[in-house]
């Protein structure tokens, strides 16, 4: 009877593969993310301002990023960068 019960309860090969689909290695390197920042002047919140910086991380986008770093001192100077 156990055999039996051991039978049942493993999955078939199909069953326990999970599908990941992968994006190709050239376009992981290029992938690009947009931003969205508000400003904020006399504590009122300005409109938002967009962005759109490359990834340079596999594991995601982070604040202190040189990438986001160097295009906000681009477009908002350095003041907004040591905030």
């Amino acid at each position: 009877m156990e055999a039996r019960m051991k039978k049942y309860r493993t999955k078939s090969p199909d069953q326990s593969k999970e599908w990941t689909e992968r994006l190709p290695k050239y376009h992981q390197q290029h992938r690009k993310v947009v931003i969205v920042f508000y400003l904020c002047r006399n504590r009122q919140l300005e409109h938002p301002h967009f962005i759109e910086v490359p990834l340079s991380s596999p594991d995601g986008l982070y604040l202190r990023d040189l990438h986001l770093i160097e295009k906000l001192n681009v477009l908002r100077g350095r003041g907004m960068t040591s905030m």
